[in-house]
């Protein structure tokens, strides 16, 4: 692969993890106000644990984009909360973005392959398999929720 292609990926893959970086913080406040509309205990308590463990990981994604040498976004564009009718519709919609962020990985994986990058693929798996464990929650959550009475 030439030099060319090799940081062509290189920084197809940075702006990537700067998204990345955004949209973990913005899903980590979603999910922390949803909590505060949690009827129940048990409800509240998983989603600010799920909330905390989304704020980790765009930590790990802070820190991984320092340690490339790329800048990290200072402004995180505003957080606009979808209001849904209620709490399962917009559980629904998380398990979508932890869906599409699990593939997001997945495909920086190859890119990061590409682009010839070996530390990042190690953390990359780790985001990935987060996911999965988010997913696994969200999932868990709507499975005990009456979608007509929450």
């Amino acid at each position: 692969m030439s030099l060319f292609s090799r940081q062509n990926h290189r920084q197809q893959l940075l702006a990537s993890l700067q998204k990345n970086y955004c949209a973990q913080v913005l899903l980590a406040k979603q999910i922390k106000t949803q909590a505060e509309t949690a009827r129940y205990r048990c409800f509240k308590d998983g989603l600010l644990a799920l909330a905390n463990a989304e704020t980790k990981q765009a930590e790990i994604i802070q820190e991984l984009l320092k340690n490339l040498g790329v800048t990290v976004p200072k402004e995180i564009p505003a957080c606009h909360v979808e209001q849904s009718q209620n709490l399962f519709q917009a559980l629904s919609r998380d398990l979508e973005l932890e869906r599409e962020n699990f593939w997001q990985y997945h495909e920086q994986l190859h890119e990061a392959e590409a682009a010839d990058i070996g530390g990042l693929i190690q953390t990359l798996n780790q985001l990935r398999e987060q996911e999965l464990e988010h997913r696994k929650t969200l999932f868990y959550l709507l499975q005990r929720m009456n979608p007509y009475q929450i």
